[in-house]
């Protein structure tokens, strides 16, 4: 049975026509006549009637009802409308510098942003969603919130969530660095819930993907569910696995999943075993050029950098799962930054993070052994590890002739994904020895060891990702102008008789010359520079190393080759000429949680370690290590609560283990010409 609607027109002439029939004597139908005007009142009240009549009528059905109407009959199925997410983020909690105890920002505590009549809503409020503890020493903790509203009304800039409402005792200040986003799904539409509902008719009777997929659906949180199911092909029944299947889910977190379990239990056939697991991450890397107007000042540079920043964040972040990113979308999305023009050049980045080989990272290391009378062999899935406690295995094994000291070997890191990636090269990071053969040998990386990575420029216009992956955002790095690339230069004099000050002073404007005829982009090696420093006589033999820091990644590059990106031009930013070679001794001791196991204690005595190791480095020709500066660079380690130092205990030695006297006073180590301290790997105590 259906409904048949009239309109006012089909009204109108169906009276007219049923009134000249039966009473001919009403004629004057002519626009104004009284008979038209009462025909017409009639027609329309009756096509109102029809109107909601219809409306009535297509209430009842799901493929018309609409709004609340669509609520009530997807009812009768149990279902409802999904609810949009919450606006999350994270705030940072800064420590009163009266106290120094651990304090506890409670799961609940309320922030919010200032009033602003002019905004919707006027004040914007949120909840931390999880405990913070703040250890004493520890000024600030970053803790994650939500909104306390559903909906995108609740996102926010950064630096506005300032407000807190019930203070914390104890605490001083909170600020959002970044901005509060919503990353979540939207309101269901009336589209998507009939869709959802149909499907849950076909899912009725349970154990089957649709019922699965479905069910995942109505959790708070999920974007989309895609169920894998592992076939084997025709005439190979043994590489399959019977009775398992893969949901992967755009929105599981560790809050969540179990609620996805609990849910995927009730709807799975019985002797099916469920695998729960996130959307596989694509990590994106990206650095973009952008041109701006010549006229702003530098500060406002850099804010407007880092808006274009994170609207690009935010694009990513957006996508769903299987969708692909197009460089139309996100050339878009920059330009509706104020005051961005146009983007002269870009270059994107991503790499694969999950549990399998493919997301291991692998490079190469250079062994060395001190013992060569005799050949030995390194074999393969020979443990490796670094002072910060990476662990890595060689790929194949190592032959080491007779007479010969040193040999590279493939290694690969122990941990998928970027926790197995070690970006520090050569002296920049320390490697633990290990004997062979009775042999001890030492291990150096000059090139970073990471995780394969698909690079992607202008031309390609889209990444592409595959239906159960997802494009995350990892570093967005954005440059208005031309940036620099500080590499320190460091030069040691093998001949102390060539140690004098004119010979410095030729060497430094060699160096800032070489420097200076770079162009912006140009990659360069040691031998470049090696060769123009060699010009000079006087200089002698020496050794060359060169650190740098590159825009892309801040971490130390002790490199052969610096390579420059489109937007980077490297400057010397420290050069140090030395002729003698002195090492840091002395003792320090981290107090670390009641807690902590013995690889955490492992690992954060490497990093204090490689801390220390960073700010000697650092330090200018002839300026004096600051003590005070050691102790606090192992202080910022992570999990380290208190660092037990005693400036008197340290000291230095020479090459031959020497000691060298009256050099510590007043928490320093002093320094001469022609001098650089390292820190010693065996006479420098580090415990916990």
């Amino acid at each position: 049975m259906s409904f048949d609607k009239k309109n006012f027109t089909d009204i109108y002439q169906s009276m007219v026509a049923d009134t000249r029939h039966r009473i001919p004597a009403l004629s004057d139908f002519e626009e104004g006549s009284v008979v038209r005007s009462l025909f017409e009142s009639f027609a329309y009240e009756l096509a109102l009637l029809y109107e909601q009549l219809d409306l009535v009528y297509r209430a009842g059905f799901i493929d018309t009802a609409e709004g609340p109407h669509l609520d009530r009959v997807v009812a009768v199925l149990g279902i409802k409308r999904n609810e949009p997410d919450f606006a999350t983020g994270v705030v940072t909690f800064e420590r009163d510098k009266g106290l120094n105890e651990e304090l506890i920002i409670p799961i609940g505590t309320l922030v919010t942003t200032e009033e602003d009549e002019t905004k919707e809503p006027p004040k914007k409020a949120y909840l931390t969603i999880e405990e913070g503890r703040l250890p004493a020493g520890q000024t600030s903790v970053e803790v994650r919130i939500q909104a306390e509203e559903r909906g995108k009304q609740m996102v926010t800039e950064a630096e506005t969530v300032i407000v807190m409402p019930r203070p914390v005792p104890g605490i001083k200040a909170i600020v959002n660095k970044k901005p509060i986003r919503f990353l979540g799904r939207d309101r269901e539409t009336d589209e998507e819930l009939r869709q959802r509902a149909k499907q849950a008719l076909l899912a009725s009777g349970r154990a089957s993907v649709t019922s699965i997929e479905n069910a995942l659906f109505g959790m708070p949180g999920v974007r989309e569910v895609r169920v894998k199911e592992d076939f084997p092909e025709e005439g190979q029944a043994e590489s399959g696995k019977f009775g398992i299947i893969e949901v992967y889910v755009d929105g599981l977190t560790n809050q969540n999943a179990p609620l996805l379990r609990e849910r995927i239990d009730q709807v799975r056939a019985a002797g099916v075993y469920v695998v729960l697991k996130p959307a596989i991450a694509i990590h994106l890397e990206a650095v973009l050029q952008i041109e701006v107007d010549p006229r702003i000042r530098a500060e406002e540079r850099l804010k407007l950098e880092d808006e274009v920043a994170q609207a690009v964040e935010g694009l990513v972040e957006g996508l769903d799962m299987g969708e692909a990113l197009l460089f139309s979308q996100l050339t878009s999305q920059v330009l509706k930054v104020n005051g961005v023009k146009d983007i002269p050049n870009l270059q994107l980045t991503t790499f694969r993070e999950d549990d399998s080989e493919a997301s291991l990272a692998r490079g190469s290391v250079t062994l060395t052994r001190t013992n060569k009378q005799r050949a030995i062999t390194v074999p393969a899935n020979t443990p490796l590890q670094t002072n910060l406690g990476q662990e890595f295995l060689t790929v194949a094994e190592a032959q080491f002739q007779e007479k010969q000291d040193t040999v590279q070997v493939e290694v690969k890191a122990t941990r998928a994904g970027r926790a197995g990636e070690l970006v520090r090269t050569g002296e920049a990071i320390g490697w633990e020895t290990f004997r062979t053969s009775d042999i001890d040998i030492s291990v150096r990386n000059d090139q970073p060891i990471r995780i394969a990575r698909t690079a992607y420029g202008l031309p390609d216009r889209r990444i592409e990702v595959q239906i159960l992956e997802r494009l995350v955002p990892e570093t967005i790095r954005v440059a208005s102008e031309q940036k620099p690339l500080p590499v320190w230069v460091q030069i040691k004099l093998n001949d102390p008789a060539n140690a004098t000050a004119a010979v410095r002073q030729r060497i430094e404007q060699a160096v800032q010359e070489f420097f200076n005829a770079l162009k912006p982009g140009e990659s360069f090696t040691k031998a470049d520079l090696e060769t123009r420093l060699k010009k000079f006589k006087s200089i002698g033999d020496f050794s060359l190393r060169l650190v740098a820091f590159p825009f892309q990644n801040e971490a130390a590059q002790d490199v052969y080759e610096v390579r420059v990106s489109f937007i980077e031009k490297p400057e010397a930013k420290i050069i140090f000429v030395y002729a003698s070679r002195l090492e840091l001794t002395g003792q320090l001791r981290l107090v670390l949680p009641l807690t902590a196991g013995d690889q955490e204690k492992r690992e954060a005595m490497g990093a204090a370690r490689q801390a220390i190791r960073d700010y000697i480095d650092s330090v200018a020709p002839e300026e004096d290590i600051d003590l005070e500066k050691v102790q606090a660079a192992a202080a910022q380690v992570e999990k380290v609560l208190r660092v037990e130092f005693k400036p008197e205990d340290c000291g230095l030695i020479d090459a031959d283990g020497n000691p060298v006297d009256k050099r510590v006073k007043d928490r320093a180590v002093g320094v001469a010409a022609f001098e650089k301290v390292f820190l010693s790997e065996t006479k420098f105590i580090i415990e916990a």
